[in-house]
């Protein structure tokens, strides 16, 4: 069976642009790809007839060749149905979070396998570690000792709706891609459910290791510091913010 990721699902009580009404659910929805981001809108009537995780958690969606085989064995919490013409989608609940399958069996080319199927990203990481290891070495004995690596991406939503998924780690499972190295990942909460405090520890196989998450500063709306250490397959410790 082949999975490509399709989009994220957030649901929200505010009006959105571009809304599409959905009936039979009685949700309104936005154009996933109205933004580079894939990213979905979704607004619930109060007698919308789906699942309290669907109506109040975030989704992670992905295309797969066969929905049959993508939920056999799984929690499925919305049977396959067809929301619309073509489309066939199945909502299974993984780790607390509910993950979307859906097929388009209308499309005219079967789903290709890409980089994210052929391996796990943490794979091919770990196999290029000796060849990184070199040339950090070689880069550190010329850098002062301390160090800073920053990215950014724009996401196309209110800050006050991206900033609870920072800062509860529980909501992490919804979106973290490492998490899905191994699923049989244990992972172990402590402290608040949120802010500063709030921790989380994972072990896992030799893809995933072992680890542990601390949030030490949280900014409402603003930024959310944590501290990572790393135990297996490598030990270490990083600072980690996200703004």
């Amino acid at each position: 069976m082949i999975m490509r990721y399709h989009h994220c699902g957030i649901p929200t009580k505010n009006d959105f642009e571009g809304a599409i009404y959905l009936p039979k659910f009685k949700m309104h929805v936005s154009d996933h790809l109205a933004t580079p981001y894939v990213v979905q809108w979704m607004r619930f009537d109060d007698d919308c007839p789906l699942p309290d995780l669907v109506k109040t958690v975030s989704h992670v969606a992905f295309e797969v060749d066969d929905l049959e085989a993508a939920i056999r064995g799984k929690n499925v919490i919305i049977s396959p149905n067809e929301p619309s013409e073509g489309v066939r989608v199945a909502f299974i609940e993984a780790a607390g979070a509910p993950i979307v399958c859906l097929v388009r069996p209308l499309r005219a080319r079967p789903i290709k396998p890409n980089f994210m199927t052929k391996k796990p990203m943490l794979k091919i990481i770990l196999i290029a570690i000796p060849t990184i290891i070199v040339v950090f070495i070689i880069i550190v004995a010329m850098r002062p000792s301390n160090y800073r690596v920053a990215r950014s991406i724009v996401i196309a939503a209110p800050q006050d709706a991206v900033f609870p998924h920072m800062n509860e780690l529980k909501k992490w499972e919804a979106w973290n891609p490492w998490g899905k190295a191994d699923p049989n990942l244990k992972v172990t909460y402590g402290g608040p459910a949120s802010g500063v405090g709030a921790n989380y520890s994972w072990a896992g196989n030799k893809e995933a290791g072992e680890g542990h998450a601390t949030i030490t500063e949280s900014r409402p709306g603003e930024s959310v510091k944590y501290k990572m250490e790393f135990f297996k397959p490598m030990s270490g410790s990083s600072e980690m913010e996200f703004t």
